[in-house]
């Protein structure tokens, strides 16, 4: 069973380990896979608060995979980056 709360130091250990390029935003026009229904509302919900994490005073990493994560999830669910506007 997972944890349900981890330390700064074991997040930054993880982070510090994933290979940033490897990873990619998918093309646009790329075909998107067959998500659940309410998946784009969900991510919808909580994309403001996933964006107010790189207010704080991260590490770079941090914010580089954050960024790269809500490119990917846009990618997916264009209307999300919209919806606040």
């Amino acid at each position: 069973m997972a944890k349900e709360h981890y330390s700064f130091e074991e997040i930054d250990t993880f982070v510090k380990n994933i290979d940033l390029n490897g990873l990619t935003i998918a093309e646009k026009g790329a075909k998107a896979p067959v998500l659940p229904m309410n998946f784009c509302q969900i991510y919808t919900a909580v994309r403001p608060i996933i964006l107010a994490l790189k207010l704080f005073p991260l590490p770079k990493k941090w914010k580089d995979i954050i960024d790269i994560f809500i490119a990917f999830m846009d990618g997916l669910c264009p209307a999300a980056a919209k919806a606040m506007v």
